[in-house]
């Protein structure tokens, strides 16, 4: 009798476990298909994955395209990619890849293609983003068809992150030779890993299509057409028309435009970033420490915020965000004229009685203040810095260019003060602003190099113990604003915009991408 029981029991164990596999799959069936269409603001002028250096963009390539050997999911933690798993000891890290891994094309992911793109991104360091540590490996070696093991040149509390970086196709790097060769290769010819392919790119649309051959479990989607409008007036209608699925970071003056639009719902989150200014120092008034606190003294950013971004915004002085773990949470700069006119008198600018114009040896102060006119809300924030300076007896003038003028303008020095964002990709890594490495690669705009930040930035990527860890990131912090490279002004509270069909997205301090492969669409109501 017993036994009979219990045989009873195996079978009906069996039939319910298959029962639920039957239903999870039919249920997966029914999440399958749809195109999903995204608005981004700004344009997608550089979708190459080695040197990105807008966040959305790169979003779309961390999360859709390339693939690591690892990554770190929003608990922090470090995940598989393209790796299964791996080894660590003082001298290096050994990883063992997924021999269940193709490329769009149909190859098999080899460990000569990380070897391929190590190589690549070394001989083309000063082009590469300061985001990819590949100056503190020593060597790599490949141990086997699926084994790689990174030799580094000093222990490191964080190996993954040194040995991080968007692994390309090797046939397709060795083919192109060249940089230029190979990023228009990319984009004419695309052979990704990742669970979307590349299908049409320009600087207004990127559309991508489901990855047939990726292995990591098959996106729900067949496609994200992701749309990048310059002017809220487009996004504006695109909202009244429905004709988008998702909008991360929605311009706040556009709330109204929901206001009676059932089709859409709000999903709130925070900036992992700040917008700042960025001097100038190649400038020899600007190099002046007293000239930059002067003019930001100027400033009175609590009622920018509440004004032009009608609350969403916190406004501090640390180069972090409040929600870093190792965040140096202090008082912001107040709002003070008469502290202003001061530092600005230490660096031989006073007011004129006759003009009230600020003036040196009998020259007016002018400035030039830039910015991009994609932003219309930073457009609106740097209009309003301009009436600050103004105020005060500044001549300002206020340039707002197409992103790509913009950068240009940016490499060429034609500014005083940028107005910027900076967002942490993956973890927090502050190099590729503050490292003086940055100024190669443009990323360090300002020509900042001071070696104290240099070591504080290093000691708090590479030392084992948090409190050391935790230590110099407060320490580079308080010394980016006693040396004022940049004027913080605030972090954003992001608006983000979902339609009520689109399922299962996820938004925080990692982004709204990182589990696209799961959104899906309830076109069934």
């Amino acid at each position: 009798m017993k036994l009979l029981f219990g045989a009873v029991m195996i079978l009906f164990i069996i039939t319910a476990l298959f029962t639920c596999n039957k239903n999870s799959e039919e249920e997966n069936l029914k999440k399958q298909g749809g195109t999903v269409t995204v608005a981004i603001q700004g344009s997608a002028n550089n979708l190459f994955p080695y040197n990105i250096r807008e966040y959305y963009v790169q979003e779309i390539s961390h999360n859709l395209l390339t693939q690591s050997l690892t990554h770190i999911g929003p608990d922090g933690d470090i995940s598989p990619e393209l790796a299964t798993s791996w080894e660590i000891d003082s001298a290096g890290i050994t990883y063992f890849l997924d021999s269940k891994r193709f490329w769009s094309n149909g190859d098999q992911v080899l460990a000569g293609d990380i070897l391929a793109s190590f190589k690549f991104l070394k001989q083309n360091r000063a082009q590469v983003s300061t985001l990819f540590k590949t100056q503190f490996v020593k060597n790599v070696l490949v141990i086997d068809s699926f084994t790689v093991r990174f030799e580094l040149k000093r222990e490191a509390l964080s190996p993954h992150a040194i040995c991080r970086f968007p692994v390309l196709n090797q046939k397709q790097i060795i083919k192109a030779g060249d940089w230029e060769n190979l990023k228009k290769s990319y984009y004419k010819e695309f052979i990704g890993c990742g669970p979307f392919v590349l299908k049409r790119y320009s600087s207004e649309s990127v559309y991508l299509e489901k990855n047939p051959r990726y292995q990591a479990g098959l996106p729900f989607l067949d496609a994200i057409n992701f749309r990048f409008y310059s002017d809220t007036d487009s996004l504006e209608s695109w909202l009244q028309m429905e004709t988008v699925d998702l909008v991360p970071d929605l311009p706040h003056n556009l709330l109204k435009t929901l206001k009676n639009k059932n089709f859409y719902t709000i999903v709130p989150s925070v900036e992992p970033g700040y917008t700042f200014i960025g001097w100038n120092l190649s400038r020899q008034e600007v190099a002046n420490r007293a000239f930059r606190k002067g003019l930001s003294l100027a400033l009175d950013r609590q009622t920018m915020v509440d004004g032009v971004m009608s609350g969403y915004a916190t406004v501090y002085d640390a180069p972090a965000y409040p929600e870093f773990w190792a965040y140096y949470d202090t008082p912001p700069m107040a709002f003070d004229l008469e502290k202003a006119h001061g530092y600005l008198k230490k660096a031989d600018w006073a007011r004129n009685k006759n003009t009230r114009k600020l003036e040196k040896n009998g020259e007016i102060m002018r400035l030039t203040i830039l910015t991009n006119k994609e932003n219309k809300l930073r457009v609106k924030i740097a209009s309003n810095i301009k009436a600050y300076w103004e105020s005060i007896g500044a001549e300002v003038e206020l340039k707002s260019l197409a992103w790509g003028d913009f950068l240009q303008a940016l490499k060429e020095k034609k500014y005083d003060a940028a107005l910027v964002s900076w967002v942490a990709v993956d973890a927090f890594d502050p190099s590729e602003l503050y490292h003086s490495s940055g100024i190669k690669s443009d990323n360090n705009f300002m020509g900042f190099a001071n070696d104290t930040v240099d070591t504080f930035i290093e000691n708090a990527l590479s030392m084992k113990n948090k409190n050391a860890r935790s230590q110099n990131w407060l320490l580079f912090q308080k010394k980016i604003i006693e040396e004022l490279p940049v004027t913080v002004l605030f972090g954003k509270r992001l608006v983000n915009v979902v339609s009520k069909k689109l399922k299962n997205v996820k938004i925080n301090s990692h982004g709204f991408l990182y589990n696209a492969k799961e959104y899906w669409l309830d076109d069934r109501k």
